[in-house]
């Protein structure tokens, strides 16, 4: 069976990494490609560059032709940089799939219905020169939803969301029965066993580089403000000299600005260290590669992500990395966190958001009393089999488990691979 992945792919982006294994755990079973959305073309404003977009896309659609079934992964910024652009090719992209997933990865706001009271608020809010601006709130969920109701309704069609929220959300807000739901897992196949060999090695170059240190702590991802890096940084102050912070990450791509001296969050972390008496236990890693990433995770002692609550957050694939691999983590207590630990209970501690101290508390209560992790019931292996009942349910072929049972039980029941 061929499976058509349209996603961001090879690229410094975690949807384009979540592509890259998914791709690694289906073709075993299916001839899985990838339709790369190149985002230098796509994110780009000047006419020329919309029209080759615009074309991009096309004859993506064109392609579906040759393939069983589709499979969009959609965050809104992957397909332009205005509402106008990501609203007209998510539509030709929906609409041309004859059999469809769609895998998404931003918790959209559901848009409230225009009316004179809520014109007059927005109005008093932001003054009568930005009233205007009310009635184009909210136009690319209203154009996105009604997309994918108007898809639902022709069938072989389905939603992939990443936690039980967004589930809810979906089928009953929204209005499509047709919704499963799946924690992220960010570990391609054959990487366990790589990952087993390669650490020890890991660590005794970490332990030379940082010979006074005996705790190694470690926050990942993109360098922006809603991860909360500066939390980490804070809590340093109050663990002792033998603990060192791994910063692993840079500035997003898509956040670098032409002529930019240096970006706003990394002079705000910069500026604190060079304040700290605590600076030369503090590092940046900077952005390796997706394995070497993995790497790290399973190297240092105790993974921290101490995020801001987003609200279009609905998952994070470093601490899914973290917690498949059995790392003591701490986590801070967001609603997207707090859906993930129903899928992992006791699997990781959390704090409240940007309580340092608290943090600090965890971590070396974490470090001296590890009491280890509870057995996994969502990895790698129930995310295949996740996406492998949906495509052969599209396709028209016997999945693994019986639709009546499927998706049913939620993150609490047992397991089924469609849950």
């Amino acid at each position: 069976m061929k499976v058509l992945i349209v996603s961001s792919y090879q690229i410094s982006c975690g949807i384009a990494s979540y592509t890259a294994v998914l791709k690694s755990l289906l073709e075993t079973d299916f001839d899985v490609s990838v339709a790369p959305l190149d985002q230098s073309v796509l994110r780009r404003l000047e006419q020329q560059a919309v029209i080759a977009g615009d074309r991009q896309i096309r004859e993506i659609c064109a392609s579906f032709r040759d393939y069983d079934v589709i499979n969009l992964q959609w965050e809104p910024g992957l397909l332009g940089a205005t509402a106008p652009h990501m609203i007209r090719r998510f539509r030709w992209l929906v609409e041309a799939a004859p059999k469809l997933i769609v895998t998404v990865h931003t918790a959209l706001p559901f848009p409230q219905k225009k009316s004179v009271g809520g014109f007059l608020g927005h109005a008093r809010r932001h003054g009568l020169r930005k009233a205007p601006r009310y009635f184009f709130e909210g136009r690319l969920e209203r154009a996105a939803f009604e997309t994918l109701r108007k898809r639902a309704k022709a069938g072989s069609f389905a939603v992939a969301v990443h936690n039980e929220r967004e589930r809810s959300f979906y089928r009953h807000v929204v209005g499509i029965e047709s919704v499963f739901a799946h924690p992220l897992s960010h570990i391609r196949a054959g990487w366990r066993d790589e990952l087993a060999r390669d650490t020890p090695e890991a660590r005794r170059r970490l332990e030379a580089e940082y010979p006074e240190r005996k705790t190694f702590i470690g926050v990942f991802g993109f360098l922006t403000e809603y991860k909360g890096i500066q939390t980490a940084i804070h809590a340093m102050e109050y663990l002792d000299g033998s603990y060192q912070l791994l910063i692993y990450g840079s500035v997003h791509p898509e956040a670098i600005r032409h002529g930019q001296t240096i970006n706003p969050y990394v002079k705000l972390l910069v500026d604190e260290l060079e304040k700290s008496e605590f600076r030369e236990r503090v590092s940046f890693i900077g952005s390796p590669d997706d394995y070497e990433f993995a790497l790290g995770i399973n190297t240092v002692d105790v993974c921290v992500f101490p995020y801001v609550d987003v609200a279009s957050h609905s998952g994070s694939g470093p601490l899914s990395h973290a917690i498949e691999l059995g790392k003591p983590t701490v986590a801070s207590r967001t609603r997207s966190f707090l859906e993930i630990q129903k899928y992992f209970p006791k699997s990781f501690e959390m704090f409240d958001v940007g309580n340092h101290l608290q943090l600090a508390q965890s971590i070396d209560r974490i470090v001296k009393a590890d009491a280890g992790r509870p057995p996994l019931r969502y990895d790698s292996e129930t995310l295949a089999a996740f996406y492998a009942d949906l495509i052969r349910r599209l396709a028209g072929v016997a999945a693994a488990v019986p639709p009546d049972r499927a998706n049913d039980a939620g993150p609490r029941g047992r397991l089924k691979a469609a849950e």
